[in-house]
Formats: C-alpha cells, structure tokens, sequence
C-alpha cells in the first residue's frame, strides 16, 4: 500500500516485479454462536468460517486486488516463472474501482517510458538478467506441462539430470559482464553504534559486502541517477 501510494502521487517510480495482488481482509466467525459470546475468538474444538470483510482500494480508485502493485520498471525475478499470484486462486475477488478521494491529488508524471527505456537497454546486456530469463523461460515451460517424471533408480536419475541442465541451457553467468557502480555504506549514526561491538561490525561487514553484490540494487540505483538527469534536463 505504500508503493501503492507513492506510485499514485508520482513521488516515486516503483521497480522490481509485481506484488502478490491480494487487497482483502479476512476473519474468523465461530460457526456455533450459541455456545460463545465472542464470535471472533474460536473456542478449542469448535468450527468457524473464514470470510472476507473488506477490501482495499487505491488513492485513484483502483485496487490491486489480482492484479497487484504493477511496477513502473520492471526487473525480470526468478519467482515470474513460478506464476504466483492472487489472481491464479480459484476464488479470488474480482478487481473493481471506487470513487477516488476528493484529497488526491497527484503531482505531474514522471518520465516512466524514458527510465524504461534506459533500463531495458541494461538489462539487454546483462548477463545476470540473460541468467534470470531463461531461468524464468524454462519454469514456465515446466509449468505448462502440468506434471514431472522423476526417476528414483541412481543411472536413470542421473541421465534425466543431465538431459534436464541441457534443456535448460543456461547462459554461463560472467560477473565480469555485470559491474557495480555503487558502494553501500551506513548512515553516520549507525556507524557510530556499529563501532562499540566487534560483533556488529563483523556482521555489518558481511552485510554491505552482500549489497555490493546485490545487482538489482546495482540497477536500481542506475534508475536513480537516470531520473535525476532526466528532471534536470527533461529533453
């Protein structure tokens, strides 16, 4: 709700992929009202319904009910093969509008289709993001064909395993294609606590060792310097 909300002011471009899509609220209601005075708190050894008592709407209207909060860029996730998702549960609601609030009042657009556009040509050569489509590509694949035949004798294992990695086909991820422009580092009062204890500092190390390799990060700030040179200099 809070991308959701940046998103709809144009105070922010959201990036990553797009979120789960539930915008409802459930509670449990004891079946047998007789026997308790509190319908909301289920007794041990007592039946009770799950049903649905509100759904959330957007600042515009909408709802990211099945559909979810939809990125402004969008980055490709191993989970995008996976077709996770609200809108795939068998009796999930459907997506409606209500009046938007009479308060909202977005700022102007943002330069969206530019960003995307800068970011797609990245992403194009990465081959990090190559990594993660095929992967996505192959899940798929696998997806539509409903069922897998695994062999459980050793010889017949292990011909299925290499007859699978040669249809995946994965490009060799080079990290020497891929470079970080960025280093991560600690607002100054965190420094400050982090320096009194040598086990802070240990797993603080490790920790913005791993955002130095963290790619989508990498890109995300790449998205960053892009829309601060596109509001300075719009053309």
């Amino acid at each position: 709700m809070v991308s959701a909300s940046l998103q709809d002011y144009n105070r922010a471009l959201i990036v990553g992929s797009n979120s789960y899509g539930k915008a409802t609220m459930q509670q449990m209601i004891v079946m047998d009202t007789l026997r308790t005075a509190n319908k909301t708190q289920i007794p041990k050894g007592q039946d009770a319904v799950k049903i649905t008592m509100g759904k959330l709407y957007r600042l515009n209207g909408n709802t990211t009910q099945r559909q979810g909060v939809v990125p402004d860029v969008k980055l490709p996730d191993m989970m995008d093969g996976m077709e996770i998702s609200e809108s795939r549960e068998k009796n999930a609601l459907p997506a409606d509008t209500a009046a938007k609030n009479n308060y909202y009042k977005p700022l102007k657009p943002l330069p969206v289709s530019q960003i995307s556009d800068l970011n797609k040509k990245r992403t194009a050569s990465s081959n990090y993001y190559k990594l993660v489509q095929s992967f996505i590509d192959y899940a798929k694949k696998e997806a539509k064909a409903g069922s897998v035949t695994i062999p459980l004798k050793a010889d017949a294992f292990e011909a299925w395993i290499k007859q699978r990695e040669k249809e995946l086909d994965m490009p060799e991820l080079d990290e020497t294609g891929d470079i970080v422009v960025f280093k991560p580092g600690n607002h100054a009062m965190d420094a400050k606590w982090i320096e009194k204890s040598d086990y802070s500092k240990a797993i603080n190390k490790s920790w913005l060792e791993k955002l130095q390799e963290d790619l989508e990060l990498s890109e995300t700030y790449l998205i960053i310097c892009d829309l601060i040179n596109l509001l300075k200099t719009p053309n």
